[in-house]
Parts: C-alpha cells; sequence; structure tokens
C-alpha cells in the first residue's frame, strides 16, 4: 500500500467497484508475508464476492488462492501470475517491455556496449520476464550484458544501494535497464553522486507521477508507460470482474496486469503524457 503504483491501483478500483454498488474494504500487509497470510484467511472466511491482491509473496498465497476458488471467490491478482491458472497467464507483455528497452539502446549505443539490468524482484512476472526480453534481445542486437539482477525491491532506496554496488562492480557501463522507474530513480541518484550519470543512458517502465518527472528533468532518459495512464489499469479489471460475476463465473483467478499497453516516452514526448495524482 506504501508504494506509488499499489496506491493509484487501489484508489481507481475502489471508485469503480462502489459505482458498481459495491461495498469495498482495503488491508495493508506492510511488507509482511505473515500478516498478507492473516488478511487472506480473514477474507476467506468472511466469505467475500472477490479478492484483489498486490502481494508480498505469491509462494505464501498460492494455498489462499486455492482456498478463496474452493469457496467460489474471485480472486484478481497484480503483477503475480501465481495467482492465475497456467493457461490464463500471459507474460508477453512484460517480456515485450525488457526488449523494447533493449532495442532502444541498441539504437543508440555503439555494438558490443556494456549494459546491466535489475528489478525488484524474481517472484512476479514483471521482474522475471522483463529481464528474460531484455536479455534475450540485447544478444540479438550485439549489446552486451555485464549483470542481469534482482533485489532493488521496487525502491528508489533498492535502486541507490543496487547502483551503488555495481557502479563499484564495473567501470564501463553504458546502458542500465531498471525494470521500474523507482529502481532507475534510485539508480541514477547512485550515478550521480558517483560523477558517472553522463557515461550512460537509464532506462525505466511505469509512468507514475515520479517517472515522469524523472523524464521530464533527464534523470531518466527513456520510460515505457502505461499508453492511458494507471486508472485505465483498474478500469479494466472493473470491467472484467463486473463481466464475471455478471456471467456468475466465481472461485477463478486472474492476472490482471497483462492487458496494459506500454508506450516509448522520452524527454522529448513527456508533455504528451497524462497527470498522474500519484
Amino acid at each position: 500500500m506504501s508504494h506509488p503504483f499499489v496506491q493509484q491501483l487501489n484508489k481507481t478500483f475502489k471508485k469503480g467497484v462502489e459505482d458498481l454498488g459495491m461495498k469495498f474494504s482495503s488491508a495493508d500487509a506492510a511488507f509482511d508475508s505473515a500478516k498478507e497470510q492473516e488478511i487472506m484467511d480473514l477474507a476467506i472466511a468472511r466469505n467475500f464476492d472477490v479478492i484483489s491482491v498486490n502481494t508480498v509473496d505469491p509462494l505464501a498465497v498460492g494455498p489462499r488462492v486455492t482456498a478463496a476458488r474452493k469457496k467460489g471467490i474471485l480472486l484478481l491478482g497484480w503483477c503475480c501470475d501465481m495467482l492465475s491458472r497456467p493457461t490464463i497467464a500471459n507474460v508477453r507483455p512484460f517480456y515485450r517491455e525488457g526488449k523494447i528497452a533493449a532495442q532502444w539502446l541498441a539504437k543508440r549505443l555503439e555494438p558490443g556496449a556494456p549494459t546491466i539490468a535489475f528489478v525488484g524482484n524474481y517472484l512476479v512476472s514483471a521482474g522475471l520476464m522483463r529481464i528474460a526480453g531484455y536479455v534475450d534481445e540485447c544478444k540479438k542486437n550485439g549489446l552486451r550484458v555485464l549483470a542481469a539482477e534482482e533485489g532493488s525491491g521496487w525502491s528508489q532506496e533498492g535502486g541507490y544501494a543496487l547502483g551503488n554496488g555495481f557502479l563499484a562492480r564495473f567501470k564501463d557501463i553504458k546502458g542500465v535497464w531498471t525494470g521500474d522507474d523507482q529502481g532507475g530513480l534510485g539508480f541514477s541518484k547512485a550515478a550521480r553522486d558517483a560523477g558517472r550519470r553522463e557515461e550512460m543512458l537509464i532506462i525505466g517502465v511505469d509512468g507514475l507521477r515520479e517517472g515522469q518527472e524523472g523524464v521530464a528533468d533527464g534523470r531518466l532518459d527513456m520510460s515505457m508507460m502505461p499508453e492511458k495512464g494507471h486508472g485505465p489499469e483498474s478500469a479494466r479489471a472493473i470491467e472484467q470482474m463486473a463481466a464475471l460475476l455478471r456471467g456468475g463465473v466465481h472461485g477463478d483467478a486472474f492476472e490482471m496486469m497483462h492487458v496494459v499497453n506500454k508506450i516509448v516516452v522520452t524527454k522529448d514526448t513527456i508533455a504528451q503524457q497524462w497527470p498522474s495524482p500519484i
């Protein structure tokens, strides 16, 4: 609940379900896996019609998904296809974001240029597939990947800490795919503090307010942002949820982030973007 991305999704989702005449409650696990399990167990016991989750620990949530299905509860997951049936999960959009990052860099760097990549974690498809798409496309385009790791925790603090480590390990970095704007802004600060910001291109993804500001003022060289902003992401989830409930579909789980179309935004095009409230 503390991450800007989750705040905005939650705000839009709340308004949407209340417009449908449904009651809405929210709970914050505060990055505590045990607390998250307790919250989900309580929601299942109270027979909620729908549970929307941006999970802390997908593996621990797994048994709760099974329990919710058995009770006929509809589960919507964000950035976590461990909440979905394998036939429903579609990781291609996240993989494509990594590919776009590598292609964008390849057009601006010399062949063989050294690059690095990192994401918050590999527990969710956003992290794992963004890295996979980036690494695969770098190989096709002749860019070197010095390291591709996890651990920023989708935060500026984590990006800064990882950035200091990468900058100490590698004396020549030309391109950086950070997997999210928050991590990218942290890495950018680490590079600036080390006097090396001008040596490299730094790419993020998400398009929240801080990411847009980072592109506008040059801390990020590029970011991939949802085509219409983050509100429509939640709106699509609400529309699908309502359609399923009207159709009498209960006891299933869906990952809701794979339907979002991303566009490349740079300092030259950022003025065309939407105002983000978060």
